[in-house]
């Protein structure tokens, strides 16, 4: 089963609840559960210890303990998800692209944010990459490619 982008947060509650009904319920019906990006609306970090995100790794964990495999991926809004995260509740961080063989049939996985800013940087090249260089090369942390769209920029360069 794949899902992506459910922008989990507290002020849509109800997505929650059908995300967590699904997993009580219906989670031994299916092999796998791929969450392609975008899980949460915004995840600041593993320090968030709201209600919200506890129930969520609550049940993310009480799933994969009873044996579903749960598979991750960062979408743009829940890039800071770690390691800790991770560990937390036993999903399987995927890559930025992930190469899977799904019942013999090989399968690319991604978020859709990098084919996004892909289309756009062509769209409007120059406007494109001023915003985005001057916004994020200052940033002192490592991000994913897509999360710095100039990368996406100078990648075709390279």
């Amino acid at each position: 089963l794949f899902i992506s982008d459910l922008h989990l947060m507290e002020a849509q509650s109800h997505i929650t609840e059908i995300f967590l009904n699904f997993l009580k319920k219906h989670s031994g019906q299916a092999d796998a559960l791929y969450i392609l990006g975008d899980f949460f609306e915004v995840w600041i970090g593993d320090d968030d210890n709201s209600d919200l995100n506890q129930q969520i790794i609550t049940a993310l964990r009480e799933a994969t303990q009873q044996g579903l495999p749960i598979y991750l991926m960062h979408g743009n809004r829940d890039f800071l998800i770690s390691k800790n995260f991770i560990e937390k509740t036993g999903c399987i961080l995927l890559g930025e692209e992930e190469k899977i063989s799904l019942y013999g049939t090989p399968v690319l996985l991604m978020h859709g944010m990098p084919l996004y800013l892909f289309v756009i940087q062509r769209a409007y090249p120059s406007a494109f990459a001023d915003q985005y260089v001057q916004a994020y090369e200052f940033l002192p942390v490592n991000i994913p490619r897509y999360q710095l769209p100039f990368r996406v920029l100078h990648a075709r360069d390279q």
